[in-house]
């Protein structure tokens, strides 16, 4: 039987959610909240639901922010979002993995979001995976040589820019700014959390423990295991004698040429002028 935290500051909404589930007869709720803040800290304490349940207009904090927390916090948890409002429901959260209520809600619809969940119950995590990244030619990642499956190309996008910014912050609204442009609207942290979800899922999907967090607005990757071609270069380019050979095999026509990313010149220079420094001819 599945455990599930139920949070919603509206007290009838709160009870009839609460009230659904444990009609299904498959779940147990352990928690339920006013609160998205004692939520949170009821994870944080060592609870371990399997799904939360997270209306999304919340005051004290919007349902994308703490199914963020509650996604680091804990390992494999599942979100459902619950909305009074289709379109962002259609637009934001149906993603694969995910789920997502409409209110008023009932039992059948109920029913349906807690078989999908236990059909998609969480793949067992491995923190041993091997992991490889392509960064020169065109981007890829996989998982014990399993290729990760993109839900969409901006979810590509957001973990190449991850990848290449590895182990260092990154405010929300920078990525924002590198991925939709310069014309900054208030959707666009919703498409950046999204995007991130299903970033996410993709990597649990494959087993592979998740190592994004959200600190201070900011986003940060740990990928320390991972093994790059970035790093076998950078590698190779402090060995004396310097490999040419093995060096243009990784380089190939350039740092993540192919995918065509507006963000990718700055890094492109300046691993072009790295080579270029050492005496390498760029080109036959």
């Amino acid at each position: 039987m599945l455990k599930a935290i139920v949070v919603d500051d509206e007290k009838l909404a709160l009870d009839d959610l609460v009230y659904l589930l444990e009609e299904t007869k498959k779940i147990t709720v352990i928690g339920k909240f006013f609160s998205p803040v004692a939520a949170q800290n009821f994870v944080l304490d060592g609870a371990k639901p399997d799904v939360a349940f997270l209306d999304i207009q919340m005051a004290e904090m919007n349902g994308l922010d703490l199914a963020e927390g509650l996604i680091e916090r804990g390992s494999g948890i599942k979100i459902v979002f619950v909305t009074a409002y289709n379109e962002h429901a259609v637009e934001a959260f149906a993603l694969n993995a995910l789920d997502y209520l409409l209110k008023p809600t009932d039992l059948q619809r109920v029913e349906k979001t807690v078989d999908r969940l236990i059909v998609n119950s969480p793949v067992t995590v491995n923190s041993q995976k091997k992991v490889a990244v392509k960064l020169f030619g065109r981007f890829s990642l996989t998982v014990d040589d399993r290729p990760m499956k993109w839900h969409s190309r901006k979810a590509e996008e957001l973990l190449a820019l991850l990848v290449v910014n590895e182990g260092q912050p990154i405010h929300k609204e920078k990525l924002c700014e590198m991925l939709w442009g310069d014309d900054f609207q208030a959707k666009t942290i919703i498409n950046l959390q999204t995007t991130m979800f299903r970033v996410r899922q993709s990597l649990e999907q494959l087993g592979c423990k998740t190592k994004i967090t959200c600190r201070n607005s900011c986003y940060c990757l740990d990928a320390r295991d991972w093994r790059s071609d970035l790093s076998q270069l950078q590698q190779l380019l402090q060995e004396k004698p310097i490999n040419v050979t093995k060096i243009k095999q990784i380089y190939q026509s350039g740092f993540l040429v192919e995918n065509g990313w507006s963000w990718t010149r700055e890094y492109s220079a300046r691993y072009d002028m790295l080579l270029i420094d050492k005496g390498i001819e760029l080109s036959d």
